[in-house]
């Protein structure tokens, strides 16, 4: 190693900067470039990174523009996952560099690379913090000091001093937002964040605590007047929508199985979720529903389609609610979301089991019909062999106009229909001949 610092020593000293022209300067960073490479290649190589961050790293900091190309020849390296840790004071002058520069995305990109049973993880925290790495927040949290719920709770806490009602966000407050998802959905699925995956020994656990987090009547150290559930009305007041898929790919975990209802020490439970969802969302019968709460219904709907009545209960008050939300006339958001998820009802037989009677195939119909539903009503019409009626169906529905002629060819050559029903699918084919001249780039396969 002396051969090595003797070169670093010599060739620098050859290679001072002069406070030259801008091509000097240049040819300065290229020459000192080749010379920190050699120096990381050759410690790498003899296991020897100790004195790359010490006697190496010093004489290259003796001026600003040698400890500048020293300390930006790390990251290629870092990246690559050749260098796996740096010593806390080339940390501290890498990530401060890096910040003049504008570069604290690469900074966070690096930590994620490197091993963090070999760093100082009070400094790398604090650096996180001071300069609101919250990637690689998360990461050292995780990684190095098996914790997941810190970074969660403290990145809650961001959120929800950050938030205002019907208040445009921050880009900040909008990326932590994300992030917070992203972490939730990723914990949930036993993923590690950013990369990598949770180890098996503790993804229940990990699990587990996340939910209780998400699902708490109260912060630590909360003050008096805090509402309920203050993290999930702060991710809901943040963006239902998305939050919500978060919890329907959490819902699809085998560990949301456990049917005790309110029970947290059971661990993650479907239906104490949405009990809480449906106390904080839905307030009174009959009032007005915001978008938040249509958010909500969508999602109620795909869930019991998918874990069934005997999964997942709501009362029939909620249920009718939630009918009379997916089949607003008057809506026109989010109408084929809404038309599916009316669909995966029917499919399910979920509107069978909670309707009661009240939703039979003339009521069902009427509803699709009022909010033009042309898949749901095609659904019904099928079960009744009312052919006719499920051409007009295609017809009517702009954006499945063009599926009307192969739907007349498939109907005249199947074997499964009588000639009675292609004699009725024929009269209404020619009845509609007005709507298909308006068609003029409809193919003919009849």
């Amino acid at each position: 190693m002396t051969i090595l610092t003797a070169y670093v020593e010599l060739s620098l000293s050859a290679n001072r900067p002069d406070e030259g022209s801008k091509d000097e300067l240049c040819l300065f960073f290229q020459i000192h470039k080749g010379i920190v490479q050699v120096c990381i290649d050759y410690c790498l190589a003899v296991n020897q990174t100790d004195m790359l961050f010490s006697d190496i790293y010093n004489y290259f900091a003796e001026d600003r523009v040698g400890q500048s190309v020293y300390l930006q020849c790390l990251e290629p390296y870092i990246v690559a996952d050749k260098l796996t840790s740096l010593s806390p004071i080339v940390l501290k002058d890498f990530v401060e560099l890096y910040q003049e520069r504008g570069k604290l995305e690469a900074v966070e990109k690096c930590l994620v690379h490197m091993d963090v049973a070999n760093l100082d993880l009070d400094q790398v925290v604090s650096l996180c913090w001071t300069y609101s790495l919250y990637d690689a927040m998360i990461y050292v949290y995780n990684r190095g000091m098996n914790d997941y719920i810190t970074p969660l709770e403290e990145l809650l806490r961001l959120l929800r001093s950050a938030m205002k009602p019907n208040k445009q966000h921050p880009t900040e407050d909008t990326d932590i937002g994300y992030k917070l998802l992203v972490y939730i959905s990723y914990c949930f699925a036993g993923r590690g964040y950013p990369t990598g995956s949770i180890p098996d020994d503790r993804k229940l656990r990990v699990k587990s605590e996340v939910y209780s987090v998400l699902i708490t009547r109260h912060t630590r150290d909360a003050a008096d007047d805090e509402p309920t559930y203050p993290n999930l009305r702060t991710l809901l007041m943040f963006n239902a929508r998305e939050f919500l898929n978060v919890l329907s790919l959490a819902f699809e975990e085998r560990d949301f199985d456990n049917q005790s209802d309110g029970a947290q020490a059971h661990g993650p439970n479907r239906q104490e979720v949405v009990n809480i969802l449906l106390a904080l969302m839905v307030s009174t019968p009959g009032s007005q529903v915001t978008s938040e709460v249509g958010h909500l219904f969508t999602f109620l709907a795909r869930q019991l389609a998918k874990h069934g009545q005997h999964n997942l209960h709501i009362s029939s008050n909620i249920f009718d609610q939630m009918v009379v939300y997916l089949t607003n006339s008057e809506d026109d958001s989010r109408h084929e979301e809404r038309q599916q998820a009316l669909l995966d009802l029917l499919n399910a037989g979920v509107l069978r089991q909670y309707g009661r009677g009240r939703y039979d195939e003339d009521k069902l119909l009427m509803l699709a019909e009022t909010a033009k539903f042309f898949r749901v009503m095609e659904m019904l019409y099928d079960q009744r062999r009312q052919l006719a009626k499920i051409l007009s169906c295609y017809l009517r529905d702009p954006v499945r106009k063009t599926m009307a002629f192969p739907y007349i060819h498939g109907v005249m050559n199947s074997d499964e229909y009588v000639d009675f029903e292609k004699q009725e699918v024929e009269r209404a084919a020619l009845a509609s001949l007005p709507v298909w001249c308006s068609a003029t780039s409809l193919p003919f396969f009849w």
